[in-house]
């Protein structure tokens, strides 16, 4: 998928007085239309999905798929999703691995970091060199199982619905 820039993160980027952060700024610069949502997670780093996940909350960013552009009226449209929950669970990706793995970034950084650092940084190391959707998926299973033991099974459950809307087919990742 494709990662777009709204009227509103064009804005963000011309005006004088900026509202966003220097890595937001940064994130919305490189997402000019033509990066994947994998090219700018290698560019950026492990904490993309955060970044991510707040901008198109946003909406100051859209995912986009193929190459054309969508009319200025569907960006719009776009630019509004509903409101999620829970943050972590609006992150929004197609079937891909690369997707899959920005949302188990995401899950990690708000679930860990804070009150797990050590459990995090593990969970970081897994994720980077999961390359095949088996290892990803043990990866996230044992997250799941973590997530459950510190905030409830309810909330493992809503985490497990969306990382199996996540996988990728089985055609391929």
């Amino acid at each position: 998928m494709l990662v777009r820039r709204t009227p509103k993160g064009q804005e963000e980027l011309r005006a004088r007085e900026r509202t966003l952060g220097l890595r937001e700024r940064g994130l919305l610069f490189l997402a000019d239309g033509t990066r994947t949502l994998a090219s700018l997670a290698t560019a950026l780093g492990p904490d993309t999905g955060v970044l991510l996940d707040a901008l198109l909350r946003d909406g100051y960013l859209v995912l986009a798929v193929g190459d054309s552009a969508p009319p200025v009226a569907r960006l719009a449209e776009a630019a509004a999703p509903a409101p999620a929950p829970h943050a972590a669970d609006s992150f929004q990706a197609g079937r891909s691995l690369a997707g899959m793995r920005m949302y188990l970034f995401d899950v990690c950084e708000r679930m860990f970091a804070r009150g797990a650092p050590e459990t995090a940084e593990r969970y970081r190391q897994r994720l980077r060199q999961a390359r095949e959707v088996e290892a990803m998926l043990a990866v996230a299973r044992e997250m799941l199982q973590d997530v459950e033991e510190l905030a409830g099974e309810q909330r493992a459950r809503g985490l497990r619905e969306r990382i199996e809307a996540l996988m990728p087919d089985a055609g391929g990742a």
